[in-house]
């Protein structure tokens, strides 16, 4: 899946959760993002081209807020090394100026 990407994807310096907002349910940890996406670290598979609508609760106020909302299409899922849980891939759809801005900041501080 890497060789298919336009720009690298950073581990995040914190621990971000992602939350369904459609269910109100913790769908993952986010493993790595980017502007184009992200790839969680999940406990049940996610169909692909789902389009999910997530929640990411951020660890500190960033730009005046506490969580982001997110719209991506999940594009690949596959079992992880960890047994009982998933990664499964997405592609942001959907992704407001803002909210560029606050993953390139999550990004920086891993840097």
């Amino acid at each position: 899946m890497d060789e298919k990407r336009k720009n690298e994807r950073q581990n995040p310096f914190y621990f971000l959760r992602a939350f369904d907002i459609s269910n109100r349910q913790i769908n993952g940890r986010v493993v790595n993002l980017n502007c184009d996406g992200m790839t969680l670290h999940c406990e049940d598979p996610i169909a692909k081209d789902r389009l999910c609508k997530f929640k990411l609760a951020l660890p500190e106020t960033i730009y005046d807020r506490k969580h982001m909302t997110l719209i991506a299409k999940s594009v690949w899922c596959k079992e992880d090394d960890d047994p009982g849980y998933y990664r499964c891939g997405f592609h942001f759809e959907e992704l407001s100026k803002k909210n560029l801005e606050t993953i390139n900041k999550l990004c920086e501080s891993d840097r």
